[in-house]
């Protein structure tokens, strides 16, 4: 392997390192944001959708990143760049080198799906929260102006007082 190629890999090999390192930091991200959400801190997930913002833009760039890596190191063999993927590039490789290449990319997709895991049961736990809140704000709603409608034999319903919290007589 030429010197060329070599600088290539331990470039590529640097960026997988940093990807996996902003991954990481994203699950435990995610795994805080899980508790923020069960105590309906409104602040503070705030605040973790503005970091989370940055992580995805950091995470973005060393994509960009990597991938102009590998299209040179496809140009540096001569593989026409639709063709290459990161299983591809092992056969330039040494036994080490593969292996560790092998390894960053077992533990993308692993991290790549704990995260996709977290997202969607963070996402579940906020719909659940907010569907819970929407119940209270029509409870209060209907307890500060109660509706009058028809009941089901046709006469008109009185508006219920149970429960009402303010009372106009004064």
């Amino acid at each position: 392997m030429n010197e060329k190629l070599i600088i290539l890999y331990g470039s590529l090999f640097s960026l997988l390192s940093s990807e996996l390192a902003v991954y990481r930091e994203m699950e435990g991200f995610l795994q805080r944001e899980k508790k923020a959400i069960i105590l309906s801190s409104l602040p503070v997930l705030i605040d973790h959708n503005l970091m989370k913002e940055e992580m995805v833009n950091r995470a973005a760039v060393l994509e960009r990143s990597r991938m102009e890596v590998v299209r040179q190191i496809a140009d540096h063999l001569h593989i026409q760049p639709e063709g290459i993927n990161l299983s591809r590039l092992t056969s330039s490789l040494q036994v080490p080198q593969q292996e560790r290449l092998h390894r960053f990319q077992e533990e993308l997709k692993e991290i790549a799906l704990r995260i996709k895991s977290l997202n969607q049961e963070n996402q579940r736990l906020a719909e659940s929260s907010l569907l819970y809140e929407k119940g209270w704000l029509d409870y209060f709603r209907q307890l500060l102006s109660p509706q009058k409608g028809y009941v089901s034999n046709g006469q008109m319903q009185r508006g219920s007082v149970n429960g009402k919290l303010i009372n106009r007589r004064g």
